[in-house]
């Protein structure tokens, strides 16, 4: 699967793509991690690592499509943050894409991406010490 997933004991969960990813990749990691109100609500955050994907295969209205489950993941818990790291061009358009539709036009979410996993993190760490 080019989709690892990792729970952390802090509440965090990591996505980890390789190789080439695909809509439907991409569409089943959601809908595992999303499967239950009770799973989504102990999500504190997530960071969707792109730094091995060697490509992403999805249209405009597919990334849109993923957007809509995150937006139904924050009506469950609209505490959770999403941190993207991409740090290839293409990765890093694509992530800036699927934020315009899965954490703006007044959605109150906290959502970044970054370049590299180090400041996700720092990101992470500095959104949990906010009230």
């Amino acid at each position: 699967m080019p989709i690892h997933i990792q729970y952390l004991e802090d509440s965090g969960v990591v996505f980890k793509g390789e190789g080439i990813v695909t809509f439907e990749d991409f569409k089943g990691a959601n809908a595992f991690i999303y499967s239950s109100k009770m799973k989504i609500e102990a999500i504190d955050y997530q960071i969707v690592d792109l730094e091995t994907i060697d490509k992403i295969d999805l249209s405009s209205d597919e990334l849109e499509l993923l957007a809509h489950q995150d937006q139904d993941a924050f009506g469950v818990n609209p505490d959770m943050r999403i941190a993207v790291v991409g740090p290839a061009d293409i990765t890093f358009g694509l992530a800036r894409v699927w934020e315009a539709y899965a954490c703006h036009f007044g959605s109150p979410q906290a959502c970044e991406i970054f370049r590299n996993r180090k400041d996700a993190l720092e990101w992470i760490a500095k959104s949990k010490q906010s009230p």
